[in-house]
């Protein structure tokens, strides 16, 4: 079904509808390895996938009330979880869209990735902890 799904949403695709959804081939593959709800995989960012220990931290997700502006929200039963996936997906499909999003390029090494990720993670850690609501985490 994922491949079906990178073959219909790809630049190649021909309904205009579907290729809109390029990691859309991903989304499934995340869902049925790991089994992530789709608003948790929406929820997620560049920095809760931990390639060097191969799983992502799932901490939040995406919520659009009804009427009301979309947010990032609470986990159902607001249980934080790792979910491991597998290396081929977490090196050969997650690791390309980290980069982008950590303004990397293409070539950074992995290395790099994760430094990047840390350096991302400490900046919102301070930004937290000059929040005057300590309830902000």
């Amino acid at each position: 079904m994922a491949d079906a799904a990178d073959l219909l949403c790809g630049p190649d695709g021909t309904d205009p509808q579907m290729t809109r959804l390029p990691l859309f081939g991903t989304k499934i593959r995340v869902a049925g390895f790991g089994g992530l709800r789709l608003s948790e995989q929406n929820g997620l960012r560049a920095i809760d996938v931990f390639f060097d220990r191969g799983y992502v931290h799932v901490n939040g997700s995406w919520t659009t009330p009804r009427g009301q502006a979309a947010y990032r929200g609470p986990v159902k039963n607001h249980t934080l979880h790792e979910v491991p996936l597998p290396q081929s997906l977490m090196r050969g499909e997650l690791l390309p869209r980290v980069k982008e999003l950590l303004g990397l390029p293409a070539t950074a090494s992995l290395q790099q990735v994760v430094n990047a990720q840390e350096a991302e993670r400490q900046r919102r850690a301070n930004l937290a902890a000059c929040e005057p609501d300590k309830s902000v985490a």
